[in-house]
């Protein structure tokens, strides 16, 4: 079924936690909003679609401070909302690969392939040298490449220096430094491993060229682009508690409305593998006070 989000021709004005509005010409779109994962006593962080859309992979684990501390990978089946283990190692952040055969995570200074039929250990990259000399560098997430199982990319920071992604190639172990640009800590890799977020712009590697998005960087937490529409993002808040649809096109970005999760934080957010449907990470400002819930969001038809 072709996605139709529903929006309301609602202009916001106002201020978001001391930030000025995205755009006046902002609206809202409506939909369904499903709990998936209630946990009470462990955190529940960095959901993962399966390459069918049957499954969301998510990591859960028992040390809640920092909440997202490395925990064991579940997955909850959309079907039945039936929750299960399914690694005995621990993981940080976790991404699926395009094919959903691979999962990349980070932990203790290594990137690690796994496979996600067995959650075993395929492979185990080093971090730059020069990433480890000092305790204030900071090392980011590795995603998958939008496009290949065998291209993924990272990101770390140098303490009063510049943030640098990288791209490394699987299949002939290469890797190389491919942007270096001020300071950010949330990219996104794009469609033809040509463009890239990274912040609040848009980078285009042939081109050279520079796509700013209409949202201020101190609202772009999370970042991930829509597999089916090339030209979509979706933006979650952390602690401003919103979602962004922003098209590069329009230049424009519509919030999705997640009120009644009474959410304080929202991350994590990203497009199902058909490009209709969002899950998302909260906060459970009433109960534990920690990334505990997963929500799913399906847009209005």
């Amino acid at each position: 079924m072709k996605r139709m989000w529903r929006v309301l021709g609602v202009r916001l004005i106002g201020v978001l936690v001391g930030t000025l509005v995205v755009s006046c010409n902002e609206d809202v779109i409506e939909g369904e909003l499903i709990l998936l994962v209630d946990n009470k006593e462990t955190t529940a962080y960095s959901p993962c679609w399966t390459s069918d859309g049957s499954k969301i992979f998510f990591v859960s684990a028992e040390d809640i401070h920092p909440p997202d501390n490395p925990g064991r990978v579940w997955f909850v089946n959309l079907a039945d909302g039936m929750q299960e283990q399914i690694s005995q190692e621990e993981v940080w952040r976790i991404d699926i690969s395009p094919a959903g055969d691979l999962c990349v995570t980070y932990l203790d200074g290594w990137i690690l392939l796994l496979d996600t039929e067995t959650w075993t250990q395929l492979d185990s990259l080093p971090v730059p040298e020069e990433f480890k000399e000092d305790w204030r560098n900071d090392f980011y997430a590795p995603r998958f490449s939008y496009e290949s199982d065998q291209i993924i990319y990272y990101l770390y920071h140098l303490y009063s220096d510049s943030s640098y992604l990288h791209k490394v190639n699987l299949a002939d172990s290469t890797d190389e430094l491919i942007l270096a640009a001020e300071r950010g800590s949330v990219f996104a890799p794009g469609p033809g491993d040509t463009l890239f977020a990274l912040r609040d712009t848009i980078y285009n590697l042939n081109s050279q060229e520079r796509i700013p998005i209409d949202i201020p960087d101190d609202l772009i937490e999370f970042i991930y682009w829509n597999p089916i529409v090339p030209t979509e993002l979706v933006i979650s808040t952390g602690p401003h508690e919103d979602i962004f649809i922003f098209d590069i096109q329009t230049q424009k970005a519509n919030r999705i409305d997640t009120r009644s999760t009474e959410a304080s934080w929202v991350g994590y957010a990203r497009f199902s593998p058909d490009g209709e449907r969002i899950v998302f990470a909260t906060l459970d400002a009433g109960g534990s006070w920690v990334v505990s819930r997963i929500w799913l969001f399906e847009p209005l038809d």
